[in-house]
């Protein structure tokens, strides 16, 4: 039975890829960056390698397992987005990879290219053999139905994973457009403010405006009131 070895330290791509390979007959490994990928490599034997771009240290761990024996012609595939310490997938595949896998993850995609890769499991080939014409029909449709039952599980977690996406999306959507909202009332309160202490200040030029016309009237009407008296105690 071909042996596989996953190293991700992202618990449920570990998970997800690990099921998708076992339940098609490979022998997977799982482990995480710190459990000694390359010595595991060296001790399974392991045929084809995952390695997960989410790992700090990947880049290293590949170039390390192509300087062992049979690493040097060992498939190494990538999967995932990548640590923010790895520029883009390419560099990876530049460090030795043969092939990156995008998220989320295709499990039939992956499982057709390690097939490619390493051929089908040992599962498959037996399932493959003839069998008495007796028994034909019903190990037949026994395959038909363990296959469109892995296919329906796949097609379900690729469902529930676009509808998690897009949930995620009208999230994102519906934040920025309460902050677009918010931004908006926050300047049209600032506007408003503006012109309220514009007319303020309006409003107090002219009081000013007015009580000084007052006052000049008063005192106007005191002078006159002033020489018509110093007039008429002129002419007594």
């Amino acid at each position: 039975m071909a042996t596989i070895l996953v190293l991700d330290d992202e618990q449920h791509l570990l998970e997800e890829l690990t099921k998708g390979l076992v339940a098609v007959g490979y022998n997977v490994v799982s482990i995480g960056e710190s459990e000694s990928p390359v010595e595991t490599f060296v001790t399974e034997a392991a045929e084809l390698v995952f390695l997960s771009l989410h790992a700090k240290t990947v880049l290293a761990v590949c170039e390390s397992i192509r300087t062992t024996g049979e690493g040097a012609i060992v498939p190494i595939l990538f999967i995932g987005s990548g640590h923010p310490s790895i520029r883009s997938p390419s560099e990876a595949l530049g460090a030795g990879g043969d092939y990156h896998f995008e998220e989320p993850l295709d499990l039939k995609k992956i499982i057709a290219k390690v097939t490619t890769y390493i051929g089908p499991s040992d599962a498959a080939l037996a399932d493959a053999r003839p069998v008495p014409i007796d028994n034909a029909l019903t190990e037949q449709s026994d395959l038909a139905s363990a296959s469109d039952d892995f296919l329906a599980q796949l097609n379900a977690e690729d469902t529930a994973s676009r509808e998690r996406d897009q949930v995620e999306q009208d999230q994102r959507e519906s934040a920025l457009r309460e902050a677009a909202e918010a931004e908006r009332r926050k300047i049209e309160g600032a506007e408003i403010l503006r012109r309220a202490g514009e007319q303020a200040e309006a409003d107090r030029l002219r009081e000013l405006e007015e009580r000084r016309r007052n006052d000049a009237a008063q005192e106007t009407q005191r002078i006159t009131e002033s020489e018509e008296r110093r007039r008429e105690v002129e002419m007594a």
